[in-house]
């Protein structure tokens, strides 16, 4: 999936995402989804002691994070 089928298709979600969608969008383990939130890696929230993630949030990490990394490799 191309990073902007993934940024439409989150732009188009009305509901927080819980670990697991988060982690089968982006092809990581779940386990690695809940560090990077722990981390503060990725935009997210908690709903008692469970992660939940914006799409819109999420969306506009994304595309910074491809800004980012387009720009690296043009140095």
């Amino acid at each position: 999936m191309s990073i902007s089928s993934v940024i439409e298709q989150l732009r188009t979600r009305t509901q927080a995402m819980k670990v697991r969608e988060v982690a089968g969008l982006l092809n990581l383990d779940p386990d690695t989804v809940v560090r990077y939130a722990n981390e503060q890696k990725l935009p997210a929230f908690k709903v008692g002691s469970r992660w939940r993630f914006d799409p819109h949030s999420l969306a506009v990490w994304i595309e910074d994070q491809n800004t980012l990394h387009v720009e690296e490799e043009q140095q």
